[in-house]
């Protein structure tokens, strides 16, 4: 009788859990059906410009990226060829604009670059993050040598603000071996924990003198802020 007690306890005990198991199926495919129907329920609005000086412009404007703080305050970046009415230079130049009414208007292209009147070196496909704390950064890749202080091939630099991207220290090496590399630094991402730690990531073809690859490799180097006259990145 005991083996029979145990064979009724386990085909029981499978009941039960089959039971579950079809139970939790079923919550997944509602919740799933809830995510669909939400979707479903987007309604985007018609495209409308955000560089507000489209009308009157002639510099592609290229590559945007944007987030928020949540708390009402929205950054939007790019690049652009657009010279700003000779305020920027004829290449191209990291632009920001600002929003405070959830993207319903905007504020006038402005260079976050602030060297963009005067650099040479094109400043590529801009990234932008926040702590929400007020602290705001933003990267991208870079073929200017500030005035000598980087390589001359492409390196990250990084500026940050902290008045919601209104004005923005100027550009500095994130690739602390820019100075001295000579291999490529592209695409950059950053973000944070919203706790002082920064991460920023991007594809290199430097060798790291010998202890990387001749291949493109993914780089990492950590900051943290707030911080006084730069950012004390980690090398990468």
């Amino acid at each position: 009788m005991k083996l029979e007690e145990e064979n009724c306890a386990i085909r029981c005990a499978s009941f039960h859990q089959l039971k579950g198991f079809t139970c939790l199926l079923g919550a997944l495919a509602l919740a799933a059906a809830v995510s669909l129907s939400v979707a479903a329920q987007i309604v985007p609005g018609p495209p409308a410009l955000l560089n507000t000086n489209a009308t009157s412009d002639s510099g592609d404007d290229q590559y945007p990226q944007v987030t928020t703080d949540r708390a009402g305050n929205w950054v939007a970046v790019w690049h652009s060829r657009e010279d700003l009415g000779g305020t920027a230079g004829t290449d191209r130049d990291i632009f920001v604009a600002t929003s405070t009414n959830n993207g319903a208007t905007w504020t006038p292209p402005a260079l976050l670059n602030i060297n963009g009147a005067s650099d040479s070196g094109n400043d590529l496909i801009p990234q932008v993050t926040t702590d929400r704390a007020g602290n705001w950064v933003a990267v991208w890749w870079s073929h200017e040598d500030l005035g000598g202080t980087a390589g001359s091939d492409d390196d990250i630099f990084v500026a940050t603000s902290t008045n919601n991207g209104a004005t923005w220290t100027p550009p500095s090496l994130l690739n602390t071996t820019g100075a001295s590399d000579s291999g490529g630094d592209f695409v950059p991402q950053v973000t944070t924990d919203g706790a002082g730690n920064w991460v920023a990531v991007w594809d290199s073809h430097e060798d790291l003198g010998g202890t990387a690859g001749t291949d493109a490799d993914i780089f990492v180097a950590t900051f943290t802020i707030p911080v006084a006259a730069g950012l004390p990145a980690t090398p990468p």
